[in-house]
């Protein structure tokens, strides 16, 4: 269980984050064609135990999810996105303090990352963002 200090930091830490990513406004991709191109978009999260999940769904709400990594889902999470172009989307993933290694994620695009982070800390921080075009 988490107090009420590190509550209190990783809100303030989780909020900083947002706001440098919504400053910097990374772009996800493009086409130069005139015909729209569907692309496949998903967050993915991979590690061994529990991992803090916080993230924009396809609408811009925010959505918090707890969930544990293990072999039963072959050391992963992913939530497949359908969201219009413009909307920001946003993934941070904390280490509940029983990930064991590395915390890793990512947004993907077709299968192949495009923004990566990861964290080896306890209760550390991994963030990755950007507006999908």
């Amino acid at each position: 269980m988490y107090n009420r200090a590190m509550k209190a930091a990783f809100i303030i830490a989780l909020s900083a984050l947002v706001i440098v990513s919504i400053i910097v406004g990374a772009m996800l991709g493009g086409h130069a064609s005139d015909a729209p191109v569907k692309h496949s978009l998903s967050y993915v999260v991979m590690g061994i135990g529990e991992a803090h999940l916080t993230y924009n769904n396809d609408t811009g709400g925010t959505n918090q999810d707890v969930v544990y990594l293990d072999k039963s889902n072959g050391y992963r999470w992913e939530k497949e996105l359908s969201p219009k172009p413009g909307t920001f989307l946003y993934l941070s993933a904390q280490n509940g303090g029983h990930v064991y290694g590395m915390l890793k994620i990512s947004i993907q695009r077709d299968g192949v990352p495009v923004r990566e982070a990861e964290s080896p800390a306890e209760f550390g921080i991994a963030t990755v963002s950007g507006t999908y075009q």
